[in-house]
C-alpha cells in the first residue's frame, strides 16, 4: 500500500494557508486581530493584537466599536490632497449604518470630530505631500516558521522613505501616548518587516508609525 500521510499533511497545510489568506483579505484591523502563528503549530498564537486596543475588547461598547469602524472607513476614502471634508467622508463611511438608531447622530458627530482632527494634523499634510502606495492592505506573510496575518491601514512614500501607518482610536492621555504605542511595537515592526520582505522598501528606509487619532 502507498503511504499518503505526507501528501495528506501537505494538503492540510495548503488548506490552512488558503484559509489564512481568505481571512487576511477580509480583515479590518479594528474589528479583528493581527496574529502571528507558528506554521508547525497553527493553533498556537505567538502574539495577538486585540480589536481596538486601549481597553479590553470585551469592555468596549458597540458605540465605541462603530466610531472606530467609521473613522477607519472614512480615512480609507480620503484623497489626501487638501480637499477632504470630514463630514462628507463620514457621511459616506456611515452609509451602511442604521440612521434610525438613536446613537447614529452621536456616532457620526464623534467620527466627524476625529476625522477633522486628523485632517488638521501635521501627519495628514505629510501624507498629502508624499505618495500614497496603498490603504487597508490585507497582509499575509511568512517569516521563518511564523505566519503573520493582518491589515495595514496606510502605506505612503516621503522623501525620507516608506511609512507604514496604523491608526488607533484608543482614548489616550498625551502623557500616556508613548507607553500606549509600546503595546503595538511588535505589531508595527512585523508590518514593516513584511513590507521590506515584499520588496517595496528595496534600497529605501521603511518606518512604522502608530498614530492615536484622539
Amino acid at each position: 500500500s502507498v503511504d499518503t500521510s505526507f501528501l495528506d499533511e501537505v494538503r492540510r497545510r495548503e488548506a490552512a494557508r488558503k484559509e489564512e489568506m481568505r481571512r487576511a483579505r477580509e480583515r479590518r484591523l479594528f474589528i479583528s486581530v493581527t496574529e502571528r502563528k507558528s506554521l508547525h503549530e497553527p493553533d498556537e498564537e505567538l502574539f495577538v493584537v486585540p480589536p481596538e486596543e486601549g481597553e479590553a475588547a470585551a469592555d468596549l461598547s458597540d458605540r465605541a466599536r462603530l466610531v472606530g469602524i467609521v473613522v477607519h472607513d472614512a480615512l480609507e476614502l480620503a484623497l489626501f490632497d487638501g480637499s477632504d471634508d470630514p463630514e462628507g467622508l463620514v457621511g459616506r463611511a456611515a452609509a451602511s449604518l442604521d440612521d434610525a438608531d438613536p446613537e447614529y447622530p452621536s456616532i457620526c458627530a464623534e467620527s466627524t470630530r476625529l476625522v477633522g482632527a486628523f485632517i488638521a494634523s501635521p501627519l495628514y499634510w505629510e501624507i498629502s505631500e508624499g505618495a500614497v502606495l496603498g490603504r487597508e492592505i490585507p497582509l499575509i506573510s511568512i517569516d521563518g516558521d511564523c505566519l503573520l496575518t493582518g491589515r495595514i491601514d496606510l502605506c505612503y512614500r516621503t522623501n525620507e522613505g516608506i511609512v507604514v501607518l496604523d491608526y488607533k482610536t484608543d482614548r489616550i492621555a498625551p502623557e500616556d501616548a508613548e507607553r500606549a504605542a509600546s503595546r503595538y511595537r511588535e505589531q508595527i515592526s512585523a508590518y514593516t518587516d513584511a513590507v521590506v520582505r515584499a520588496g517595496a522598501g528595496d534600497g529605501v528606509r521603511v518606518f512604522g508609525v502608530v498614530h492615536f487619532i484622539r
